[in-house]
């Protein structure tokens, strides 16, 4: 019977080493936090993105629909002409007010629960609606809010605010 005796390269191709499994494992781990760092930022992004169009949608609903309502006003009650206020109060077949709590414009119709105009996603403030003109002119509002992002103390929010200031006649001003 012959014996065979092992060489010590054989020894060592037939298998991996301990060190070359870790450095197999370190590259993979590389590999995969860069992964998931490159994924967090995409989602960051998104969400900053996001919180930017929730304020422009926001105020661009909260613009026209207060654009619409004081257009088809036949009156303004209040604020008297030549004040301004953080509330209105119009005339049409029925009464509308329109005012700030709590950082949410509201819309109420006589004594109908109040509407939120803005969502929980933005902040509202510095409503202002001025009554300009004279007593022989069309009745003029100039209305003026600003939105914020009411997440932006959260480090993935942006900080964005957007303020609008517009000027609108109501539905005698086409007669």
């Amino acid at each position: 019977m012959k014996i065979r005796t092992l060489q010590p390269n054989r020894l060592y191709e037939s298998g991996t080493t301990l060190l070359q499994v870790l450095l197999y494992m370190g590259l993979v781990g590389l590999i995969l936090l860069g992964v998931v760092t490159l994924g967090m930022q995409v989602i960051e992004h998104r969400t900053k993105a996001r919180t930017v169009i929730d304020v422009g949608e926001g105020m661009r609903f909260v613009a026209w629909y207060l654009s619409s309502t004081i257009e088809q006003a036949e009156t303004v009650t209040q604020p008297s002409l030549g004040q301004a206020s953080s509330s209105i109060t119009l005339a049409t077949p029925e009464t509308i007010r329109i005012y700030l709590d709590d950082a949410t414009i509201w819309m109420q119709e006589d004594t109908a629960l109040p509407i939120p105009l803005t969502t929980s996603l933005v902040r509202a403030t510095d409503l202002s609606f001025t009554h300009v003109g004279t007593s022989s002119t069309p009745e003029t509002i100039v209305l003026s809010y600003t939105l914020t992002n009411a997440q932006s103390s959260l480090r993935w929010f942006a900080e964005d605010t957007q303020t609008l200031q517009t000027t609108i006649h109501t539905k005698r001003h086409d007669e």
